[in-house]
C-alpha cells in the first residue's frame, strides 16, 4: 500500500518543505540522506493515524483504503478513550536514509485496555476512568518500524497495511461490541448485543463525544493559539533570525546552499534558512522568492484548502497569514512581500504554543 504525503495539505506540505530544505542542506554531509527527516515524517505519520481525527486523516491520499474503516473506529468511544492517552516514540538512532528509501523503528504506548475492559463489567464511565487511571508503566507497547520510498524530499509510507494492523487489533477493534449498558441507559429484556450496536453510535456517541473537549483533558490542546494583531512587516532573512533568538537564542539556523535547493513546485527560490526547536517540536522555514508573485503564489498553493476552516485568515495583495490548530499539530505560514515562513508545531501543549506565539509576535505583530 502507497500512502503519499501531500505537500499541498497544511501539516504535511509545511513539514514536507521543512524536511525537503533540511535535507538538501546536509546532502554533502555522506552517502545517506538526513534521517532525521525520516523520522520527523514517521513521528507525523502515527499521531495523525492515533488521532482518528477524520480532517487530518483525510489530507493523507493513500489512507483513503482505511478511511470507511478508520471513520467507524472513530465513532467507537472506546477506543477513542484508549487511543486519546497514546504516545509515540521514535528510535531516532535507527533510522536510515538512502537515495530512495528510508526507516526508523517506533513503539507506540496504548494503555490495556482489556485489563480496563473486565473492569468496567459493562459500564462505559468506569472504562473511561480505568483507562485514565492507568499508570504508564502498565500500558501495552507495540513496536512497528515504518519504511518510506523517497523521491525528491517526498516520502511515500510503503507498509501502511502493516502498521494499522499492529495498532488496530481485533480486540481494540471490537472494544463495546458486548457492553449491553451504555452510559445513562437501563437495560432491556430484549437488549444484548444488537440493542447495544443501535443505540451506541447515534445518541450516546453523541452524548459522549465532545472529542475536542475531552481531548484537551488528554492530549488535546489545552490551550488556543493566540496571535493578535499580525500585521505586514518587512519580511527578511534578518527578522527570521532575530525572531528566532526572541524564542530561544541557542537554536541554529542553517543557509541552504542554493546549489542543492531545486525549485519547489516551480517556484524559484533565492533563498531558504530552516531552524529546528532543540526538541525537535518546532520547525521554522524562510523562503526568499523571486519576487512577490512568487510567493504569494506559493503562500496561495499552500493554503487554499483550508482557507475556510482554518483558526486564521487573511490574504491581501502584497501579504497575508494562515494558522491552524487541532489537538496534536499547529500550522502557521505568514507572507510579506517576496518572502513567506512556515512554522510548525508538532504539538499543541502549552511550550510549544508559547513558542510560536514568541516568534509570531517578533516576525508579524
Amino acid at each position: 500500500m502507497e500512502l503519499k504525503t501531500k505537500r499541498i495539505a497544511c501539516f504535511v506540505l509545511t513539514l514536507s518543505m521543512l524536511l525537503s530544505a533540511a535535507a538538501c542542506s546536509k546532502k554533502s554531509g555522506g552517502k545517506d540522506g538526513d534521517a532525521s527527516g525520516c523520522a520527523a515524517e514517521a513521528q507525523t505519520v502515527l499521531e495523525t493515524l492515533l488521532s482518528l481525527n477524520m480532517k487530518k486523516i483525510k489530507k493523507i491520499e493513500s489512507f483513503g483504503d482505511y478511511t470507511d474503516d478508520l471513520s467507524a473506529m472513530a465513532e467507537n468511544d472506546y477506543v477513542k478513550a484508549v487511543l486519546e492517552k497514546a504516545t509515540v516514540e521514535i528510535d531516532e538512532d535507527s533510522a536510515k536514509e538512502k537515495k530512495n528509501t528510508a526507516s526508523v523503528d517506533a513503539v507506540v504506548k496504548i494503555p490495556d485496555y482489556v485489563a480496563a475492559y473486565d473492569d468496567a463489567d459493562g459500564n462505559y464511565d468506569d472504562f473511561v476512568d480505568a483507562i485514565e487511571g492507568q499508570k504508564e508503566k502498565k500500558y501495552n507497547s507495540i513496536e512497528v518500524t515504518v519504511t518510506f520510498d523517497v523521491d525528491d524530499g517526498e516520502y511515500t509510507l510503503s507498509n501502511a497495511d502493516e502498521i494499522i494492523e499492529a495498532i488496530f487489533e481485533p480486540e481494540l477493534v471490537e472494544l463495546g461490541d458486548d457492553i449491553l449498558t451504555p452510559p445513562d441507559t437501563e437495560p432491556t429484556d430484549t437488549e444484548p448485543v444488537d440493542t447495544t450496536k443501535d443505540t451506541q453510535p447515534t445518541d450516546t456517541t453523541k452524548d459522549t463525544q465532545p472529542t475536542d473537549t475531552t481531548k484537551a483533558t488528554t492530549q488535546g490542546p489545552a490551550t488556543q493559539i493566540n496571535i493578535p494583531g499580525i500585521k505586514k512587516n518587512t519580511l527578511n532573512d534578518q527578522s527570521f533570525r532575530d525572531s528566532i533568538t526572541k524564542v530561544d537564542s541557542t537554536i541554529d539556523v542553517t543557509e541552504t546552499g542554493l546549489d542543492e535547493l531545486p525549485e519547489m513546485e516551480g517556484y524559484n527560490i533565492k533563498k531558504c534558512l530552516t531552524a529546528f526547536s532543540n526538541d525537535y517540536t518546532s520547525y521554522y522555514l524562510y523562503y526568499q522568492c523571486a519576487s512577490t508573485e512568487d510567493a504569494k503564489t506559493m503562500f496561495s498553493d499552500s493554503t487554499y484548502l483550508f482557507t475556510s476552516d482554518a483558526d486564521m485568515y487573511e490574504a491581501n495583495d502584497d501579504w497575508g497569514y494562515l494558522v491552524d490548530q487541532d489537538e496534536s499539530f499547529i500550522s502557521i505560514y505568514y507572507w510579506s512581500g517576496d518572502s513567506m515562513v512556515i512554522a510548525l508545531g508538532l504539538s499543541s501543549d502549552d511550550a510549544t504554543i508559547k513558542d510560536l506565539e514568541t516568534f509570531m509576535g517578533a516576525l508579524a505583530c
